[in-house]
């Protein structure tokens, strides 16, 4: 899906006749890099975003023409919709620059319509991107939306595109995950598949095991290791030799010999929330099952 066909709750009736209408406009915005006027109204804009209102109050222009810097005219038509229009069209295409409107010019309506528009349209290998603006933006139900889907489906996440071209917050944030539905040495794995990666995105040797870790930083200690066995650890281990200081491979070796063991650096909560509540709820059910049965 490319576009999304949003219900508006913010217009007043008799709007739909001002959007773009340059007759009856009392504001324009040019763009830097297009020769384009777009048409609005000041007293439009005003009434439902504080934004706008202190921009009109501020603004020294008496030709009624105000300069947009970091924004295309096609975006910024989307997002007039939303003042003008009962119902909006959205593109995948402007999504991204209509929520940085959105945030821009306080308009919440905009960035939920936008949110709407991600989850109707986020594959599996752009889901990381669809969760970088809804952490950017702070839009928890698109949050909660990618992050159950990163959960449910690690093993093609780990080789998406988007993932590989994410930023290290991203990176961090899923890693951080308890509910994902895998092996950590698939976690492992996709980090270091992340690592190279991004040594190729700025041009240092994604053979060199120090460029790798530089990468990673701290964001190896939120691997899981005390969820791998002796054997997955030791071979990732000689196959990206220096990756861990020798205090690092102990602590490693430690936590997964003594599971009891505590770890000042390393994450040792358990993943795989969601494959213990269906266990739990499976086994809840057997045992109802079997009363009945005995009964």
């Amino acid at each position: 899906m490319e576009s999304l066909m949003y219900k508006n709750r913010l217009p007043s009736k008799g709007n739909k006749r001002n959007y773009l209408n340059d007759q009856t406009a009392d504001v324009f915005f040019v763009f830097e890099t297009e020769y384009k006027k777009v048409p609005a109204h000041k007293s439009v804009l005003s009434q439902n975003s504080t934004a706008f209102k202190s921009m009109f109050n501020n603004t020294s222009d008496q030709n009624g023409v105000i300069k947009v810097v970091d924004f295309t005219s096609g975006a910024f038509k989307e997002f007039l919709q939303f003042f003008y229009l009962a119902k909006v069209q959205l593109t995948s295409a402007n999504v991204m620059e209509v929520m940085r409107l959105g945030r821009k010019f306080a308009v919440k309506n905009c960035l939920d319509a936008c949110a709407e528009l991600c989850k109707s349209m986020l594959t599996m290998d752009t889901m990381c991107w669809g969760y970088e603006l809804a952490i950017r933006f702070e839009l928890d139900d698109l949050r909660a939306f990618c992050e159950r889907k990163i959960s449910e489906n690690p093993e093609k996440i780990f080789h998406s595109i988007s993932f590989l071209l994410c930023e290290p917050n991203v990176l961090q944030q899923i890693l951080q995950l308890d509910s994902m539905d895998c092996d950590e040495t698939m976690v492992f794995d996709g980090c270091m598949a992340w690592a190279k990666s991004t040594c190729i995105e700025k041009e240092l040797d994604e053979n060199l095991v120090e460029n790798l870790r530089r990468q990673l930083g701290d964001l190896i200690y939120d691997i899981r290791f005390s969820a791998m066995n002796i054997v997955e650890f030791y071979d990732r281990y000689c196959m990206y030799e220096g990756l861990f200081s020798v205090e690092e491979f102990e602590n490693i070796i430690t936590m997964i010999a003594l599971k009891q063991c505590d770890s000042k650096k390393f994450n040792k909560h358990p993943r795989n929330k969601i494959i213990q509540q269906k266990s739990d709820f499976i086994s809840f059910k057997q045992r109802v099952i079997n009363t009945f049965k005995t009964s």
